[in-house]
């Protein structure tokens, strides 16, 4: 068949056509590609490399026009941004995937992804109100979606917030709120549970505190959670302290103890020994404190921890001073002081400055230790040698 110019330009036109109306199959699958490569990366905490992978299938979909996948593309780039700590970018990602392709379902998780970055930022009003725009999706569909974990999370979320902003009794009521949708699941939250805690305890209503804690001691244990385990028990000291109940900061501190002798866990052993000499220290039992502080300052030499072992002689030297040992006290701050001035010479910034405060912390009871003892000339020249 003879083919004429005019059908060649009739069939060309067709191919033009057919190629601009209809999809780019091998663009779409590299966007897919890059796409589900970054999801990847993001998971696997390779933020950089996301980020690339993201921007390019951005690209890509922008000249496809697929308004659904290119908003999942910004929603998922701000989500790294924010593992990345770019809290900035973050907002502005999320806010470009709900005004590309906006759904109440995409929108609501949209607006939590926001308020969270700005919740880094301080920015802690406007955190509220995404999250109360979460909160009213996730209310009008609980019933017909199962949203009460999720309104759980919201609300601890939001929790946090007034905690940040030192609003206690509003950070309580959303914590609260958070453990009452967790109740009806039929589920505890760890996090949650010791939200509360902190909380009241912030309100000095420490039995509720303990209650709190406890519980969510059991839910850590359950997990073998053993970092969750460690921070709810100093937690728990801290309220003991301020309630003055040495007997159950001991229980709590001999119970780490065990745990720790079963691991052989050396370094927990000397701050276990540390905390129960505290204890006994508190208690005034100070031939017992004594005892304990010598068994983690051998641990804490053991393993070479001269920060712990600079803290160790200071606590040891404060006990003999309270048993009117001033010697004794005298030679391990004296001991104290000789590591901590090491550790200042060769430390910089922030940390320097912790150091500093601990060297003279230990001077002034070392001063204190002079004149009680007796030696007014040494107290003074210690003045001169720690200004």
């Amino acid at each position: 068949m003879k083919v004429t110019l005019k059908t060649l330009m009739v069939l060309l036109a067709l191919v033009s056509i057919v190629s601009c109306a209809g999809p780019n199959y091998a663009r779409i699958e590299n966007s897919e590609r890059l796409f589900w490569g970054a999801s990847t990366d993001f998971d696997n905490e390779n933020y950089s490399q996301a980020i690339s992978k993201l921007q390019q299938a951005i690209e890509l979909e922008k000249l496809e026009g697929r308004k659904f996948d290119l908003s999942a593309c910004y929603g998922l780039l701000g989500r790294v941004y924010h593992a990345d700590a770019q809290y900035e970018k973050a907002v502005e990602y999320a806010k470009l995937s709900i005004k590309t392709n906006s759904t109440e379902s995409e929108d609501a998780y949209q607006y939590r992804n926001i308020a969270r970055s700005q919740v880094a930022l301080s920015q802690y009003q406007e955190a509220v109100n995404n999250f109360s725009r979460t909160e009213k999706y996730f209310l009008k569909h609980i019933e017909e979606k199962d949203m009460r974990q999720e309104l759980a999370i919201i609300y601890d979320d939001i929790g946090q917030i007034y905690t940040a902003w030192n609003k206690f009794d509003t950070a309580l009521d959303y914590f609260l709120r958070s453990k009452k949708q967790y109740d009806e699941l039929g589920m505890k939250s760890q996090n949650v549970l010791s939200n509360i805690g902190y909380i009241y305890t912030k309100l000095e209503k420490y039995k509720e505190s303990v209650e709190a804690y406890n519980e969510a001691l059991e839910v850590a244990e359950v997990a073998k959670d053993e970092k969750g385990i460690s921070t709810i028990k100093n937690n728990l000291t801290i309220t003991y302290q301020l309630m003055g109940n040495s007997d159950n900061m001991l229980e709590v501190f001999k119970e780490s103890l065990e745990r720790d002798i079963k691991k052989n866990n050396r370094k927990g052993l000397a701050i276990d020994y540390n905390n129960i000499a505290s204890a006994y220290k508190l208690n005034g039992e100070y031939d017992i404190a004594i005892e304990n502080f010598k068994k983690a300052l051998e641990i804490n030499l053991e393993i070479k921890n001269q920060v712990e072992t600079a803290n160790n002689y200071s606590n040891m030297g404060e006990v003999y001073f309270y048993k009117q040992d001033y010697n004794e006290a005298e030679n391990n701050f004296k001991k104290s002081i000789e590591i901590k001035e090491k550790l200042r010479e060769t430390a910089t910034g922030k940390i320097k400055i912790d150091y500093i405060s601990e060297e003279v912390y230990t001077y002034l009871w070392l001063i204190l230790t002079y004149i009680e003892g007796g030696k007014n000339d040494m107290a003074f020249d210690t003045v001169e040698l720690s200004s």
